[in-house]
């Protein structure tokens, strides 16, 4: 019995942690859209941004600039996460990525320009 409260402890400390460098990868992925806050829950990420209303050129920004990018310096920052949601100031609107590393790995291998940005809609739906 108290194996199995020490494998659940741990369990639950490692899965903490995973969860903080998640968060924080994020963070320092978007920081230049200054990001009011990022919440990590499962697999999902909700990336909460200043504005009142987020257009899909700020979402493709978001997505394409700073989260898959941030895997080129950091391969692991986005382990577990599968669906992550750009959302406006309210966490009303926006739009939510189907996708994680995998997806991401693929969009950073893509040229610049409209073929990248209609491969990255392709994944996305509105929230």
């Amino acid at each position: 019995m108290l194996k199995a409260i020490i494998a659940v402890t741990v369990l639950c400390l490692v899965s903490h942690s995973s969860i903080a460098a998640n968060r924080d990868d994020i963070l320092k992925g978007t920081e230049m859209w200054a990001p009011i806050d990022v919440r990590i829950v499962g697999k999902k990420a909700e990336i909460i941004l200043p504005q009142k209303r987020i257009t899909d050129r700020i979402y493709l920004s978001v997505i394409g600039a700073g989260v898959c990018t941030r895997l080129i310096a950091k391969p692991n920052s986005l382990d577990g996460i599968e669906e992550i949601s750009v959302l406006n100031q309210f966490a009303y609107q926006g739009y939510v990525f189907e996708g994680g590393t995998e997806l991401c790995k693929k969009l950073n291998k893509m040229p610049l320009g409209k073929s990248k940005e209609i491969y990255l809609l392709g994944f996305t739906h509105l929230h």
